[in-house]
């Protein structure tokens, strides 16, 4: 009767060891599948959040990329409105120096005409006092 209750205990006991082995076994296997889970989807968040630093920054190079190119293309702007500015106004410059130039020889004529019909008067208005009027 002994030796049956210690074989049956030790069978049970065995029994025990190899279901508590086999729970503990089925414990680990699903912790690890939780933490490979809770892993997976830590990596995956973690990812999606560099993902989109990547993009904000791609996006803010390319932005300052275009502003550097838009400023570059305003200052190219004013420098060629600058030249053009310059040339009308030397252009200008030049015609009115032309018209100026006209002006003056034309004064100088009016001058010339004026004078030589000054002139002309007091030879008239000579001779009219050395003839006509020298016998009043």
């Amino acid at each position: 009767v002994e030796r049956k209750l210690g074989q049956q205990m030790e069978s049970m006991m065995s029994s025990l060891e190899k279901s508590f082995k086999e729970q503990i076994q089925a414990l680990d296997t699903k912790l690890r599948g939780e933490l490979i889970r809770e892993a997976s989807l830590r990596k995956a968040e973690t990812d999606s959040f560099m993902q989109r630093l990547d993009a904000e920054r791609s996006a803010r190079e390319q932005s300052e990329k275009s502003m550097s190119l838009n400023i570059k293309a305003l200052q190219d702007g004013i420098v060629s409105v600058e030249g053009v500015l310059r040339e009308s106004l030397a252009e200008a410059h030049r015609r009115f120096e032309d018209k100026v130039g006209a002006l003056e020889a034309h004064h100088g004529e009016m001058l010339k005409a004026q004078g030589s019909a000054v002139q002309t008067m007091h030879s008239q208005l000579q001779e009219l006092q050395d003839g006509p009027l020298a016998a009043v």
